[in-house]
């Protein structure tokens, strides 16, 4: 039980645009896949969107100005500075929007995040107070370019 998130969040509205009520769009969906290079896609059907935040493998929601992105692998990308392949590809597919990359994990209070908007980041903050270590990163790391071999 408990709480888990492994995702990246893009909006290109304004903020509260990601809190209204979005229609998927599934044509959109296929198409960033594709924009992506996330290979052939493929659809197991709808999701809700706690499954969608923290799923066992590639869940796209595709909207008008957002998309929400969750792979197991997202939160692990957190914990480094920077963008990994995915998140890089992320910030190239959607240039202009702001995009919150979380990973949180409640068994093992873990929590961490990385917010990109306007050519950087807010450098990577993670947490796993139970191990008594904090770390935010005080500069802003590069928007682009990956880091890591994350998802």
């Amino acid at each position: 039980m408990g709480w888990k998130a492994s995702c990246i969040l893009v909006n290109e509205r304004g903020p509260g645009y990601l809190g209204t009520r979005l229609l998927h769009d599934p044509v959109r969906a296929r198409s960033l896949i594709a924009d992506l290079g996330l290979g052939r896609p493929g659809s197991l059907g709808m999701t809700r969107f706690d499954s969608g935040i923290y799923p066992t493998g590639l869940v796209v929601g595709a909207y008008d100005g957002a998309a929400i992105l969750g792979d197991p692998r997202i939160g692990e990308a957190c914990l480094d500075s920077g963008a990994d392949r995915l998140t890089a590809r992320v910030l190239e597919v959607f240039p202009k929007a702001a995009v919150l990359r979380v990973g949180l994990h409640s068994v093992v209070n873990l929590w961490s995040y990385t917010y990109f908007e306007g050519g950087g980041c807010s450098g990577p903050t993670a947490a796993a107070p139970t191990r008594g270590s904090c770390w935010k990163r005080a500069t802003r790391c590069p928007r682009s370019g990956p880091t890591s071999s994350g998802p």
